[in-house]
């Protein structure tokens, strides 16, 4: 299917295909001028002029009048009255008609006017939308852009995932970092008391005495401390004294005597 459009009599776009013809004509006419000329100066002739030469400029003088003359044809004619104007901003493949003005009405975005008499009181002007893509480019578009839209939600996943398993090997590396901080920490405490454990005391108190034992409780006695392990005299008030119990069993040496009831 091929559009064809007829241009209105006594208009300036009547000219516009004849213009450009003329303008084609002069073209190949300089073209035809160099090259007689270049022949000319082959064949020994003063200057490259040739009959054929001269036939060629005098072809252009009249394609550059004929050009000449179609301009000032179309230079005197006056456009027509204007009927009709209107601003228009394009978004995408869209062109919103933002205003403009007619021979009987004012648009506008939406906004309500008032006709000339005789008209009707009132009326909603929305904004008028042109769709410039025809059904293929639009649906050529809309693949393209679910497509598109595709690839982003692909790469947004990938991202995503890479995030997660970078924060998972960084949460691994940071539990075995703790758990071998520990281990070495234990093992430092561990190192430090059996240095401790090694060292013999610098002090050694007298056992402690029972004096009384019933069938729930029992009485004991100690020496009171003193002096330190220096042997220096000592605050007594300042001395905490801890006393530890093996029950459930009773320590027995070879020989010792046991009763059996």
């Amino acid at each position: 299917m091929r559009w064809s459009h007829i241009p209105p009599i006594g208009s300036r776009e009547l000219y516009e295909v004849p213009l450009r013809i003329a303008q084609a004509d002069i073209i190949r006419a300089r073209k035809r001028c160099t090259g007689e000329r270049a022949t000319g100066m082959g064949l020994g002739a003063i200057g490259g002029l040739t009959v054929e030469a001269a036939e060629a400029d005098v072809l252009l003088k009249v394609c550059q009048w004929r050009l000449e003359m179609l301009k000032k044809e179309a230079n005197e004619i006056k456009p027509p009255r204007a009927r009709w104007g209107g601003t228009m901003t394009t978004v995408g493949q869209r062109a919103f008609l933002i205003g403009g003005w007619g021979s009987i009405s004012v648009m506008s975005m939406g906004i309500p006017h008032k006709k000339p008499a005789g008209r009707a009181e009132e009326e909603e002007v929305g904004l008028p939308l042109l769709d410039l893509e025809n059904e293929y480019s639009r649906r050529r578009r809309e693949e393209g852009e679910f497509q598109a839209l595709l690839e982003k939600e692909r790469s947004f996943a990938e991202v995503q995932s890479e995030f997660a398993r970078l924060e998972t090997v960084h949460m691994l590396r940071e539990k075995a970092r703790k758990q071998r901080e520990k281990e070495q920490d234990e093992m430092r405490r561990m190192a430090l008391e059996e240095i401790r454990s090694s060292v013999p005391a610098l002090s050694k108190p007298a056992p402690v005495r029972m004096t009384a034992v019933n069938e729930t409780a029992m009485w004991v006695e100690w020496n009171e401390v003193t002096v330190d392990a220096a042997g220096y005299p000592m605050d007594r008030t300042a001395v905490t004294y801890y006393l530890y119990a093996k029950i459930g069993y009773q320590s027995l040496l070879k020989g010792d005597r046991v009763g059996v009831i």
